[in-house]
């Protein structure tokens, strides 16, 4: 009768115990430009038993990081009432706090200058306590650290592994006066309260890939607007290659390969939240790889690179003709991808270029088609042969025209005959020429010959008539 009872505290127990884990302390932003590999966490078990915290996790940006000793080998178990520092780097905090000796975990995390929220999980990812903190607080760039104080977070002179500043009292884990730095405390009555959290901003961009060159998209999204704020918040993008834009949505192309981190901040008067991803850049190894024939046309394109890359939006061209290709179409790395043309609707065009743009247009891979220049039909004329043929040669690879307009007809001019036909030729004339110089010739002297026969036949007196007088006088 009582195993019920018994079986369920059991089973109750230890997340009792794992509730009273608190995070106490945080220190995001030590020194403005200053602070990598710096940053901290400290966390107290508020609890009446020990806690193992080596399965543990701290969730940020989206990860779970895991938490381990500083040293390998090192205690995981925090008693009841003791405090742990959970570092980025353990290394640079016992540089800046040398006389801690706590509890001290190793983890890998980066946290964001103008706020997040960190989640503290146990050994089966149960949330145990969590706080979206926010730059407006404090303790930003000032040598201050946020602490929990009396139900609120304040900025206050660091206090790892000890009370924080205002509960009066102090944990003997070190001197205080040993590890304050040299900033002078603030004080928390000094400070305005924080602003309470209203809305949450999400990176709606689930991508963790950017192709170089390619225009990617980012879009944000409030969660638990309240009302009055929907419409009024800016969003503003830091990409991590140094380019700062602002809009819900918004297009970036990353000129080269890498990896970025990508912050989203959502303002809204006071308000603030904000949100950020890792984004790889890769390099654009995408071909045309081959195309079909007019009867059976086709465009097959290659991924060289080891990354799938998603082609929503992208543009494929065939002369002038375009496709655009549809939403969540994904080509796989190392892979190749064949449009056929019953999809894409495109036509084979004799002479032109196929090829893969960007959602922007730009040109991304481009394969021209091997074709000769198609003879003219009987229409054309010769002054369009010779126009498609300076074309051509303007161009530097032969191409057939785009149109050619109908002149009218011309009389072809009479053929040039060859350099052997044009010596018989000439030969042939210069006979014939000949030939008649010496007809001409002979007649020539038959007429002299013949006028000099007859003048040798006559006397003088042959030109002279003789006429009779006759003397009629008596």
């Amino acid at each position: 009768m009582h195993f019920v009872p018994v079986f369920l505290c059991a089973l109750l127990f230890p997340l009792s115990l794992a509730a009273q884990v608190t995070i106490t302390e945080i220190m995001y932003d030590l020194e403005t430009g200053s602070d990598s590999g710096r940053e901290w966490i400290e966390v107290r078990n508020m609890g009446a038993e020990e806690v193992d915290l080596g399965l543990w996790r701290l969730f940020e940006a989206e990860v779970n990081h895991h938490i381990e000793a500083a040293e390998e080998g090192g205690a995981t178990l925090l008693r009841a009432g003791g405090y742990a520092i959970i570092a980025d780097n353990t290394a640079k905090f016992l540089a800046d706090w040398s006389a801690y000796g706590g509890l001290l975990f190793d983890s890998a995390f980066s946290l964001g200058n103008v706020g997040e929220t960190l989640i503290l999980r146990d050994g089966e990812l149960a949330d145990v306590d969590s706080v979206s903190y926010d730059a407006a607080w404090g303790a930003n760039g000032d040598s201050a650290s946020l602490q929990f104080v009396g139900g609120e977070w304040v900025a206050a002179a660091p206090t790892p592994g000890m009370e924080n500043v205002t509960d009066g009292t102090s944990e003997e884990n070190y001197e205080e006066e040993e590890t304050t730095p040299s900033a002078p405390p603030v004080s928390a009555s000094a400070l305005p309260p924080p602003a309470p959290s209203l809305f949450t901003a999400r990176l709606a961009t689930k991508e963790k890939f950017a192709v170089v060159g390619a225009p990617a998209n980012f879009s944000a999204a409030l969660l638990g607007v309240k009302e009055g704020l929907s419409g009024k918040t800016r969003f503003v993008w830091s990409f991590g290659d140094g380019a700062r834009k602002e809009g819900q949505n918004i297009l970036h192309t990353y000129k080269y390969p890498g990896d970025y981190v990508v912050v989203l901040d959502a303002v809204a008067g006071e308000y603030t939240a904000s949100d950020r991803v890792a984004i790889k850049a890769i390099p654009a190894e995408l071909s045309v790889s081959s195309v079909g024939g007019a009867g059976d046309f086709y465009i097959e394109l290659e991924n060289k690179s080891a990354y799938e890359i998603n082609l929503s939006g992208w543009l494929l061209k065939s002369g002038a003709q375009y496709f655009v290709i549809p939403e969540q179409t994904f080509i796989l790395p190392k892979k190749k991808l064949i449009f056929p043309q019953e999809n894409t609707r495109l036509l084979s065009v004799s002479g032109g270029t196929v090829g893969l743009l960007y959602p922007n247009g730009l040109t991304a891979a481009l394969l021209a088609e091997e074709a000769s220049l198609p003879p003219p039909s009987p229409s054309v004329s010769l002054s369009q042969k010779a126009s498609v043929s300076a074309q051509s040669e303007r161009s530097g690879s032969p191409s057939a025209p785009a149109a050619l307009v109908p002149v009218a007809e011309e009389e072809p001019p009479s053929p040039v005959p060859a350099p052997a036909a044009v010596a018989e030729t000439l030969s042939k004339e210069n006979e014939s020429s000949l030939l008649w110089l010496a007809a001409t010739l002979v007649l020539v002297i038959l007429g002299a010959v013949g006028v000099v026969l007859s003048r040798r036949g006559k006397t003088p007196a042959d030109d002279f008539a003789i006429t009779e007088e006759r003397n009629d006088t008596a």
